[in-house]
Order: structure tokens, then sequence, then C-alpha cells
């Protein structure tokens, strides 16, 4: 007994200096992996740590940034909120950067590109003494990689990151080229102003109205160029100033666009036009810029070719009720729930899908045509249409009330409350709404 427990003993004695010579052993060799690792970087820090930078350029631009809280803003040449993502992808692939293949005997700097620069990067790290310079070369011979010396007395390196077309920045790059903050969806009116004439709209609810007529706008439209407005990119930074304005056709310019946003104005001058691009200033940027010409389209906008062209107007979760009447037909369908049933005599549950279907398809249906007066015989009686709809709310007040009628041959004419008139109509709508009518089962 007392020989197998020292046995015993010695086993666990002999496993744990195993043990105790792994965990020493392991943390020498991750000591080492990580010494390894530090040791081929180029820097021993990373980007978090960096707190401003200067980039010379192959133009011999000299451009400095520096962290704003936690963004990046230029700070020269001129005073610019910086580009976030082009930065960080910039300094990504400089910080920390691989350390490369160094060349023995590299004395004559001239022969590398390195004693006068393709670019040369400057780097203040928070905390550090002294800031670090490294200087990119030429190419190689064989490749796109490019030397490299970092500090005064650093050794040739080959660097396969530090590329020219990396270093190859200048402040367009890196500065914010966002013509405005985003936040068109926040826009409730707009004023557009061609010569003399001005074109007003503004949002009520979801559509968007001329203020001169009670006549709704096409808001697929207003909305699509609003959106394009605000992701509009600056292509060119003109002048940093506005002091002379009169060389870019902006000095008394005729097209103007004011965004009003509940307090909040932003007016837009669009001046002479250059390969595709227009000259443009705006309230709250202090310079001359150019954007897309594409962006001059609402001066071609007026109250004909832009109104909204749908027949009718409604929200159909608020739909309760819809009345269908032809010259020789009655049916009313009420919403209970999901489910829709025929009112009256003869109640039955309808095929719910197909009266949304009914009141898609009202939803649907576009004037090719305006004519601007209501539906002509509207005060003769339904025996003059050839289907009207009516729909209620909950409380049974009147949504909309949308008619088709049939005045001359080959011809259909539509009318609703919400559309406000009347319009030429696609021949046929009002025998597709009644094949729909004719699938909810209410024949």
């Amino acid at each position: 007994m007392r020989f197998k427990s020292a046995t015993w003993i010695m086993l666990a004695a002999l496993v744990a200096i195993a043990a105790y010579f792994f965990l020493v052993d392991e943390k020498d060799r991750k000591t080492r992996e990580r010494e390894y690792k530090s040791g081929r970087k180029l820097f021993s820090y990373t980007r978090a740590e960096l707190e401003r930078f200067v980039l010379i350029n192959p133009k011999g631009e000299r451009i400095e940034a520096a962290r704003s809280g936690s963004d990046w803003k230029v700070v020269s040449p001129v005073e610019a909120p910086g580009d976030q993502p082009e930065i960080a992808s910039f300094l990504d692939q400089v910080i920390p950067g691989r350390r490369g293949v160094e060349l023995s005997g590299a004395r004559n700097l001239a022969d590398y590109g390195l004693e006068k620069p393709f670019a040369t990067l400057i780097l203040y790290r928070a905390g550090a003494a002294a800031p670090e310079t490294l200087f990119v070369g030429d190419k190689t011979p064989t490749s796109s990689n490019s030397y490299v010396r970092l500090g005064s007395t650093g050794s040739v390196r080959i660097s396969s990151e530090l590329t020219h077309n990396v270093m190859n920045k200048g402040l367009f790059h890196l500065r914010d080229k966002n013509f405005l903050p985003p936040g068109s969806e926040s826009i409730r009116a707009v004023a557009i102003r061609n010569g003399r004439k001005t074109l007003k709209l503004e949002k009520q609810g979801a559509y968007w109205w001329f203020t001169s007529r009670h006549v709704r706008a096409d808001r697929a439209r207003v909305e699509s160029y609003l959106s394009r407005l605000t992701d509009a990119v600056i292509h060119r930074f003109v002048r940093e100033d506005t002091e002379d304005l009169k060389p870019y056709g902006l000095k008394a310019s005729a097209e103007e666009i004011t965004l009003t946003n509940g307090p909040e104005t932003v007016t837009i001058l669009f001046g002479k036009k250059e390969d595709g691009l227009v000259n443009v200033v705006r309230t709250g940027l202090d310079k001359v810029i150019m954007l897309e010409a594409s962006l001059l389209e609402p001066f071609e906008w007026n109250i004909d070719n832009l109104r909204a062209m749908n027949l009718a107007f409604f929200e159909e979760d608020s739909v309760k009720t819809v009345r269908y009447e032809t010259p020789d037909t009655s049916v009313v369908f009420t919403k209970a729930g999901a489910a829709w049933n025929k009112a009256g005599a003869g109640a039955a549950t309808m095929r719910s899908w197909e009266v949304s279907g009914l009141l898609h398809r009202l939803e649907s249906a576009t004037f090719t045509k305006t004519i601007g007066q209501p539906l002509p015989g509207e005060e003769k009686g339904p025996e003059r249409y050839l289907v009207r709809v009516t729909l209620e709310d909950a409380g049974g007040a009147v949504l909309d009330r949308i008619t088709i009628a049939s005045p001359a041959k080959d011809t259909e004419i539509g009318a609703s409350i919400s559309a406000g008139g009347a319009g030429s109509l696609k021949q046929g709508t009002a025998e597709e709404l009644e094949a729909i009518f004719k699938r909810i089962g209410a024949k």
C-alpha cells in the first residue's frame, strides 16, 4: 500500500511539473509569436491611436487632417469635414502595415525614388514624443510594389501595400463630398424659381400638392428627385469662397430651389453648365461647387407635366365599406376584422383577396390625359356611368367616390373626389373592374 501511495504521489508530481513547463513554454511561445508579428509590422500601433496626419502627395499638395471627436476633419489647406470612409480606408492600408523585404546595401536613395519621394506621410500618434515619417519612392521594376523608407535613418524596403495608387490621394479624395445632409423624407416644402415664375409644392400627410391649386403632384417624381438631391455628391470644388459668383453664372441666377424642413430652409442657386455638370452654391456652404446637370430637372416642371395622374388616392387599411354600382347592380361589402362580407339580403362572406384586388386596381389606374372638370353627366345619376365605387371608413364617412363613364364610343373617362378632377382612361378599365367584381363572388 505504501509503495502504491508513493507511486501515485510521484506521478502527480511529474504531471504538475509537466503542466508547469507546458504553461511556461506556451507563454514563451505566445510571447515570441507576438514579438515576431509585432516585428513584422511597419508601425506598432493601430489607426485608433492616430490623432493627426499630413500627406504630401505626388502633386506636392500638403494635406493635413486631424481627429474631431470620433470623426476626421481636414484642417489644411482648407478647413472642411473629412470623408470618413475614404480616410478610414486610406489609414487602414497604411497602419500597421507590413515591413516588407529589406534591401541590403541600399545606399543611394535616388536609385529608389526616395531622395525626392513620390509621396510622404507624417503620422502623429497620441502620447508619442515625435511624429513618424514614411517616404514612398518608385515602383519596383517588375510589379506595382513600391520602395519605402521609415524615418531619416530607416532602411529601404519593398512594400506591396503602400503602392502609388494608395498614396496618390488629393484634397478632393479626403474631404467630405456630400452636398446636403441626409433627410429628403423630412423636407416638407419646395419652391422652384425659374426666372420670374415660381412653382411651389407642399407635403401634406403622405402626398405632395401644388400650393397654388388644390392639385396633387406626382409623389414618385418629387420624392425621387429630392432623394437624388440629398444624396448628391460634389463632383468638383470650384472655389473655396463665394466672393465672386459672376464667372459661374451665379451672380444673378435665374434658377433657384428652396427646401423647407420645419423652421430650416436651404436655398440652392444653379449657374453655368459645363461637361454635364452645373455650378452651384447653397446657403450654409460658402463654396462654389459642381453637381450633375441632371439635377436641373425641376426647372422643366409645371402643373401640367407634374400633376399626379392617379384615378384615386386612398389608404386601403382605412376602407371598411365598399359600395359597387353599375347601371344594373348595387352591392355593398363591409369589412369585419380581415374578412369582407356582402351586406343586406343574401349576406355572405366574400373572397377577401378579390376585394383587395379591386381596391388595388382602383389605386393603380391612371389617367392618360387629365381633363380637369368634373365628370360629364355626374348630376344625372348612376345610369350615366359604367362603374361607380364609393369607399367609406369605419364611421361611415366617404373616403372617396370613383366613377368611370363612356360619354362617346371607344372612350372612357374617370373621376374621383380624391383626384379633384377627371381624365381619360385606358379603354377597358371599367371592364377589368367588372371582371374582378364577378370573381369576388357577389354575382
